[in-house]
């Protein structure tokens, strides 16, 4: 295998290296490279993984997970005062050997509960996970409906 930067060789095909999934994920999936985001601190009970909020250049709010154990888990996340009222769309991203953060593993709708969500979230062993919230405007909100 020829090591070449942040990508090696392999059978022909170039493959990206764990830090440049890294960065892929961070700067391009999350939004997080190019502008002013903002990261905030976020509360975490488990000692095996190191976590971030953040707020990127789109306004997107999303968190960082890294797992840097050989162990792979399922944890859940509490979302909360996100500013997203109704329903929100999420995409989970993956950087590890196995995932290169190019497309997410998991996107859908979720109902928010007053700005805040339990999300249960699977966790791969020496990964960086990715969850990004978007808005979802419902269809009375894009025609200025009132309830």
């Amino acid at each position: 295998v020829k090591y070449m930067g942040f990508y090696r060789w392999v059978n022909g095909h170039s493959e990206l290296l764990p830090q440049a999934k890294t960065w892929r994920l961070m700067s391009k999936k999350m939004g997080m490279g190019e502008g002013i985001s903002k990261i905030f601190e976020v509360k975490n009970t488990d000692k095996y993984l190191n976590t971030l909020g953040f707020r990127n250049v789109f306004g997107q709010k999303g968190l960082i997970i890294v797992n840097a154990t050989n162990s792979s888990q399922l944890s859940t996340v509490a979302f909360k005062s996100t500013g997203l009222e109704r329903s929100a769309n999420v995409q989970i991203y993956y950087a590890n050997a196995e995932n290169d953060a190019k497309t997410p593993v998991y996107e859908g709708l979720i109902k928010m509960d007053k700005g805040n969500k339990n999300l249960s979230v699977y966790i791969p062993k020496e990964s960086v996970v990715g969850v990004i919230l978007t808005d979802d405007k419902d269809w009375f909100d894009i025609f200025n409906i009132t309830k």
